[in-house]
């Protein structure tokens, strides 16, 4: 959370504006909104399975993750998407679909709120580790998943997600 303001350096200090709270300039009235950033989630499956990724890094070191990661500017979810799943484990999507938006914090104190876009995916090949941000992926079958996981919202990723799968309805985008 920025403590001076960015326009002309002057502390900041937190208000209730608009029914939330918010950082403003005391000397010039800038306003800091602490928005979202939006970030893009791939719930991977196939034959009953979900792939996770377990994280080598802050936040949620150690525990399950989906892979994933923050929109870059200009970016369509969709492209954020393909570019994420082949950065992190070398994969190409074969069919995806839009799951739904799930807002949640990067972070353990809750000063980086994320809004994570969510899609169900299909991969084309075996995922490999290519990151640095995780040291292991693992097919857990949805009949047992993991228990450790990464981010709070995750939960109703996954209770969402497999709605879909146990519903049987299609990944396969309209692209």
């Amino acid at each position: 959370m920025n403590q001076y303001c960015l326009k002309c350096g002057a502390n900041l200090k937190k208000i209730l504006k608009e029914g939330f709270q918010h950082s403003v300039c005391h000397s010039c009235g800038w306003t800091y909104y602490n928005n979202p950033r939006p970030c893009v989630t791939g719930v991977i499956y196939q034959k009953q399975n979900i792939l996770f990724i377990r994280r080598l890094t802050p936040p949620g070191k150690g525990k399950w993750d989906f892979p994933g990661g923050f929109m870059e500017i200009g970016e369509h979810p969709d492209q954020a998407l393909q570019r994420e799943i082949r950065e992190e484990i070398g994969c190409t999507l074969s069919h995806f679909r839009q799951l739904g938006f799930y807002p949640d914090y990067y972070d353990t104190d809750k000063q980086i709120p994320i809004l994570n876009i969510v899609y169900l995916c299909q991969i084309h090949n075996d995922p490999q580790n290519r990151s640095d941000e995780f040291d292991q992926w693992t097919w857990f079958p949805i009949s047992d998943l993991p228990e450790t996981i990464a981010f709070q919202a995750m939960k109703n990723i996954i209770h969402d997600a497999l709605f879909v799968i146990e519903h049987d309805f299609s990944v396969q985008n309209e692209k």
